[in-house]
This record gives structure tokens, sequence and C-alpha cells, in this order.
């Protein structure tokens, strides 16, 4: 049996230790340098609702992968499935409104619709109305009210001072650079943040 000196022993160990101290403090560096990269309003969002935050941003990295790991890939379809999704809401949008089931949604439906619906002010939906209406012929055909659902809810998934905004920085809390963004990351950047 042959014996390692003592020195020789603690040398090693010594070292095993500033290695992890380094490993350690280049994490947080790393950390650092992903949350200043990330949006103030985001940082903002983050501080004032970790919890809630925390959970958006779980609920869109399941949505992402199977496994809560999220690339860019897997990143890009969730935001197509999200956008179908808003688009399906919109279509029962038309179905609802839709009083003679002709397939178009005519102003007097809409007008009726509208009187009823307690949820959206009157100008909300009347700007809704002319931004639908995209031929101008006093009625919105299923392309009009399937366009105008995709584009509200891109406007949705860009908009600053709601959740959405997080799954689009999503991708930058990958703090060891491997090319996707794990659980564990992003509950070390949210945790980081909120202190």
């Amino acid at each position: 049996m042959k014996f390692v000196p003592f020195s020789a022993l603690f040398t090693v160990t010594f070292m095993s230790v500033i290695g992890l101290f380094s490993d350690l403090v280049q994490a947080q560096t790393r950390e650092q340098d992903i949350i200043d990269s990330l949006p103030k309003d985001i940082v903002q969002i983050i501080e004032r609702r970790p919890d809630q935050a925390m959970r958006s941003l779980l609920a869109f990295a399941f949505s992402a992968s199977d496994d809560g790991v999220v690339t860019p890939e897997g990143f890009e379809n969730a935001k197509l499935i999200k956008r179908a999704t808003e688009r399906t809401s919109h279509l029962f949008l038309l179905l609802a409104m839709d009083l003679n089931a002709d397939g178009t949604v005519s102003r007097e439906e809409f007008n009726q619709v509208s009187r009823v619906r307690n949820n959206q002010s009157r100008a909300d939906m009347e700007l809704n109305w002319l931004e639908a209406n995209t031929d101008g012929d006093n009625s919105l055909s299923i392309s009009e009210i399937m366009k105008f659902g995709d584009r509200k809810t891109l406007e949705r998934l860009q908009s600053p001072g709601t959740m959405a905004p997080l799954t689009n920085e999503i991708l930058k809390m990958d703090i060891d650079g491997d090319g996707q963004v794990t659980t564990q990351e992003i509950k070390k950047i949210v945790d980081a943040i909120s202190g």
C-alpha cells in the first residue's frame, strides 16, 4: 500500500475547493449577466410577482417540451401552438356573434352582441370592428376575424407589463450555455432577481 503525503492530499483538496469556488463565482457572474440582459420591465415583473413569474415561465417551459427543457425549436413550436389556440378563440367569437349563422358577422349583429357584452367598453368594441373589417364591406368574414385574432395574439405575446413577455426572454436564461433552458435555470434566475 502506497501512502500519499499529507501535503499532496491537502494540495489536491485545496485545489478542488478553489475550483468549486471558481465555478460558483462564474455561475453567479453568468446569472448576473443574464439578469442584466433582460429588459428592465421583465425584471420588475419578476421582482413584483416572483411566484406568478415562476409559474408562468414553468408553464411555458412545459408547454414547449415534455421535460420542461426549452430549446429554440421547442420555443417556436410553443409560440405557434399559442397563436393557433388564440385564433381558435377568435373563431369561437365569430360563431357567437354570427346570429343568423351565415358565416359572417354583420354590423347589426356586431352591435347587438356588443350591447349585451359587459367585459369590453363600447369604444374598444368599435376600435376592434374598425381594425378587423379590413375590406370595409360592413361585415366580418372568417378570414378577417382569423387575421384580426392573429394580430391581437401577437400583440398580447409581446405586450409589456404582462407575463407574456417573460416567455419571449426565456431563452436568455441559459446559465450553462448549452443551448437549452432547464427549469432549474429558470428557478435560479427568478430567485436571483427576487432576492
